[in-house]
Protein backbone atom coordinates (compact mmCIF):
# COMPACT_ATOMS: atom_id res chain seq x y z
CA UNK A 1 0.00 0.00 0.00
CA UNK A 2 1.83 3.20 -0.66
CA UNK A 3 0.82 6.32 0.93
CA UNK A 4 0.95 8.38 -1.48
CA UNK A 5 -0.77 7.07 -4.14
CA UNK A 6 -3.68 6.67 -1.41
CA UNK A 7 -3.40 10.56 -0.98
CA UNK A 8 -3.54 11.09 -4.79
CA UNK A 9 -6.52 9.11 -5.10
CA UNK A 10 -8.31 10.53 -1.98
CA UNK A 11 -7.05 14.44 -3.28
CA UNK A 12 -8.57 13.73 -6.55
CA UNK A 13 -11.89 12.36 -5.52
CA UNK A 14 -12.33 15.50 -3.42
CA UNK A 15 -11.45 17.65 -6.29
CA UNK A 16 -13.40 15.65 -8.56
CA UNK A 17 -16.55 16.12 -6.07
CA UNK A 18 -15.60 20.08 -6.03
CA UNK A 19 -14.90 19.95 -2.03
CA UNK A 20 -12.44 21.41 -0.13
CA UNK A 21 -10.76 19.27 2.32
CA UNK A 22 -12.73 21.68 5.18
CA UNK A 23 -15.90 20.82 3.49
CA UNK A 24 -14.69 16.78 3.91
CA UNK A 25 -13.41 17.26 7.49
CA UNK A 26 -16.38 18.65 8.57
CA UNK A 27 -19.07 16.21 6.83
CA UNK A 28 -16.80 13.29 8.07
CA UNK A 29 -16.37 14.81 11.56
CA UNK A 30 -12.66 14.60 11.29
CA UNK A 31 -10.23 16.84 12.30
CA UNK A 32 -8.45 19.16 8.91
CA UNK A 33 -5.17 18.23 9.68
CA UNK A 34 -6.07 14.48 9.29
CA UNK A 35 -7.44 14.75 5.67
CA UNK A 36 -4.16 17.25 4.84
CA UNK A 37 -2.17 13.76 6.39
CA UNK A 38 -3.95 11.66 3.95
CA UNK A 39 -3.76 13.22 0.73
CA UNK A 40 -0.50 14.33 1.60
CA UNK A 41 0.49 10.10 1.71
CA UNK A 42 2.02 11.51 5.48
CA UNK A 43 -0.52 8.74 7.05
CA UNK A 44 -2.56 6.05 5.77
CA UNK A 45 -6.29 6.12 7.17
CA UNK A 46 -7.35 2.82 9.58
CA UNK A 47 -9.81 0.56 8.65
CA UNK A 48 -13.13 2.36 9.88
CA UNK A 49 -11.61 5.37 8.38
CA UNK A 50 -11.27 3.70 5.02
CA UNK A 51 -14.93 2.83 4.99
CA UNK A 52 -16.03 5.89 6.06
CA UNK A 53 -14.06 7.98 2.92
CA UNK A 54 -15.10 5.15 0.67
CA UNK A 55 -18.91 5.17 1.75
CA UNK A 56 -18.37 8.97 1.46
CA UNK A 57 -17.00 9.09 -2.68
CA UNK A 58 -19.23 6.76 -3.52
CA UNK A 59 -16.66 4.25 -4.31
CA UNK A 60 -15.29 1.08 -2.79
CA UNK A 61 -12.41 0.64 -0.66
CA UNK A 62 -10.51 -1.91 -3.22
CA UNK A 63 -10.61 0.96 -5.18
CA UNK A 64 -8.96 3.92 -3.32
CA UNK A 65 -6.45 1.77 -1.14
CA UNK A 66 -5.79 -1.02 -2.65
CA UNK A 67 -5.12 -0.77 -6.44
Amino acid sequence: MDAKKIGQKLAELRKTSRLTKRQVSKDLCCSYQAICAWEYGARVPNDEWKQKLANYYGASVEAIFYT
